[in-house]
């Protein structure tokens, strides 16, 4: 064949790839299967995420009587610990692991999500020439497969909850209204969210504004699922203070002075890959179609650009704060390739250029992970089975998962001295004024006073140092009634960052 001729062929229009009537309904079905399996292999290979973990050991606390911001102190509102209340419970009832519990829990609602927004799709033209079932299929990968380490992350457990509200808005884009129940569940599911995690509002926000932009309709702002999300999220503060008073009055304090001003600056937050591979993403779907995308493209972008905001807005830098920008992205980017008519050679750059965008963002969304060392493990398996422990240090991750997996049992209130570690930093870093200055000895005065009572009453048989850029075993030293209860301890081995102590016998 010809050179020219060659290249007819590869430039023709072809079918949408994954259009369930080119690969049928048993293919679809394949897919899917392999989706989840691959969702499960992934989920045996990086476990539970530290902060899940650490949330989990927080519920475990709450279903024996504990109290939240009382005996557990948790920087994060309520909702932030309570939405993992029901999976911890169900295990304890069925006889389960919680890690299980809550994984089952991340994939139903997945489901959940899924099958709502597949309801909102019926009957519209929000996803253009995409075939839904095709569409759920990516939908599937993007939020089983692309989490990896931040599987069951507040930020996923959110953006799960977002994406009905968002199809609800991109109905209204095309000037559809969804069904009045439909839309108030998916407005319930996004209020949750805000709740959970209260910056991903941007979402919403940005969604409502896309929405009424596309249709010319200002009035949709303060549509049924707009008011439901701003009404849960309304009724969450005033049950939470009725409820946790304590975190308004001890422990937000504590956040705004030690924790919340703990930022990256501006420009490194913006070379961070997330702001980037947002660019890439939008750069791919112009590549695509530059003409009039479908509302629900417009949209899930639109609550992509939302969840950058929300990430600036937060400032840390860390991978899983981006996972609601690249997942909405993704599928966003998803609709426009399943619904093109490209060329066979042009539709396969841009699904190559997506695909390793993607890849990309699943190994930054996993460098986060924290694995005990095997030896470490190993020795207290042997010599110190089912410890109690605690940390004193500012890494979380060194205590978490790793206490569970060892099957002990956390005896801090603290998940780590995260009020002290911002206090120093922030005076290191200078400008800090008189009275914030004795806020500051305040914080951490009232810490090491829970640190006190824990080892004192507690009695843990393993307590672990951290000694990343700080010495947290001279500072705990230097306080004369820490430094009396540390003596019935003696160093055992180091770990990776840290030293382990164990109770003397």
């Amino acid at each position: 064949m010809a050179a020219e001729d060659m290249s007819q062929v590869l430039d023709q229009r072809v079918a949408t790839p994954l259009s369930p009537r080119a690969v049928g309904a048993t293919g679809a079905a394949a897919a899917f299967a392999l989706i989840c399996t691959a969702a499960l292999l992934l989920r045996w290979r990086y476990g539970t995420d530290t902060d899940v973990s650490w949330i989990i050991t927080i519920n475990e606390t709450l279903l024996r009587g504990g109290r939240l911001y009382v005996d557990v102190f948790e920087p994060n509102p309520p909702a932030s610990v309570l939405i993992y209340m029901f999976p911890v419970w169900t295990a304890q009832l069925i006889g389960v692991r919680p890690e299980l519990a809550v994984d089952f829990f991340v994939f139903a609602l997945a489901g959940f999500s899924l099958a709502l927004t597949m309801r909102l799709v019926r009957g519209t033209s929000i996803l253009g020439d995409a075939e839904p079932v095709a569409f759920c299929l990516v939908g599937s990968a993007v939020f089983l497969i692309l989490p990896t380490l931040t599987f069951g992350q507040r930020e996923h457990i959110a953006t799960l909850l977002l994406l009905p509200s968002l199809f609800v808005q991109a109905r209204q884009a095309e000037r559809s209204v969804a069904p009045f129940g439909w839309a108030l569940l998916a407005g319930i599911a996004s209020g949750i969210a805000v709740a959970v995690k209260p910056p991903l509002a941007a979402v919403v926000a940005a969604g409502g504004i896309a929405a009424a932009w596309r249709s010319g309709r200002l009035i949709g702002l303060f549509a049924i699922v707009n008011v439901a999300a701003a009404a849960v999220a309304l009724l969450y503060v005033v049950a939470a203070w009725w409820f946790f008073p304590e975190f308004f009055t001890v422990i937000l304090p504590m956040v705004a002075d030690t924790y919340t001003w703990l930022r990256e600056p501006l420009w490194l937050l913006i070379l961070q890959p997330a702001l980037p591979s947002l660019l890439v993403l939008v750069v791919i779907g112009l590549m695509i179609e530059r003409g009039r995308w479908p509302a629900a493209t417009v949209v899930l972008f639109a609550g992509a650009v939302g969840a950058a905001v929300s990430f600036l807005v937060q400032g840390k830098g860390w991978a899983y704060h981006a996972y609601p920008m690249l997942a909405l992205a993704l599928t966003a980017l998803g609709i426009l390739v399943l619904g093109s008519r490209l060329s066979s050679r042009r539709i396969g750059l841009a699904m190559a250029w997506a695909l390793a965008v993607a890849i990309f963002g699943g190994i930054w969304l996993a460098s986060d992970e924290a694995e005990p060392e095997i030896a470490v493990r190993a020795m207290l398996e042997r010599v110190r089975p089912h410890p109690t422990m605690l940390l004193i240090g500012s890494n979380i991750s060194t205590g978490h998962p790793l206490v569970r997996r060892l099957g002990g049992r956390w005896v801090g209130t603290l998940p780590c001295i995260w009020a002290a570690h911002g206090a120093r930093l922030r005076r290191m870093f200078g400008g800090v004024s008189p009275e914030a200055d004795r806020r500051l000895d305040d914080h951490i005065a009232r810490e090491k006073a829970v640190l006190i009572a824990d080892i004192r009453d507690k009695k843990p048989e393993v307590i672990l140092f951290n000694h990343y850029a700080f010495d947290w075993y001279a500072w705990a030293k230097s306080d004369p009634v820490i430094a009396e209860l540390l003596n019935d301890y003696e160093q055992a081995t180091t770990i990776q960052g840290g030293t382990l102590w164990w109770r003397r016998r």
